[in-house]
């Protein structure tokens, strides 16, 4: 691994090359990070880049500039609906589930996803895995295989 001008604290870490980031309880495992901040959470496989996540997992996602906080997200659309292969913009959901869709400047709060992609958007209590996010926070989330930089964790 590299190094470079962090903090760690009862951590483990294998194949990874991270600078000017502090980390704290934390497991790591073939990832990059740079300019980020973590405490008590678990990564693999992953790449982060200007995000912010608390007690969450990732899997196999990229996310960029993004809020999230306690939701699941999984093959579902919509208000209580379930959708495939669509794309939306500029919208609000709220306890939906979506699947192969796209979205763009949203707010989502307590639905399921998986597949998708998402730009500009907000969630809270949510679940994410095999997608792509761009500015934008998460919180209390799973996720595993994905790519970040310049983030923020805690918890």
């Amino acid at each position: 691994t590299q190094y470079s001008h962090t903090q760690y604290s009862h951590t483990q870490y294998s194949h990874t090359q991270y600078s000017h980031t502090q980390y704290s309880h934390t497991q790591y495992s073939h990832t990059q990070y740079s300019h980020t901040q973590y405490s008590h959470t678990q990564y693999s496989h992953t790449q982060y880049s200007h995000t912010q996540y608390s007690h969450t997992q990732y899997s196999h996602t990229q996310y960029s500039h993004t809020q999230y906080s306690h939701t699941q997200y999984s093959h579902t659309q919509y208000s209580h609906t379930q959708y495939s292969h669509t794309q939306y913009s500029h919208t609000q959901y709220s306890h939906t589930q979506y699947s192969h869709t796209q979205y763009s400047h949203t707010q989502y709060s307590h639905t399921q996803y998986s597949h998708t992609q998402y730009s500009h958007t907000q969630y809270s209590h949510t679940q994410y895995s095999h997608t792509q996010y761009s500015h934008t926070q998460y919180s209390h989330t799973q996720y595993s295989h994905t790519q970040y930089s310049h983030t923020q964790y805690s918890h």
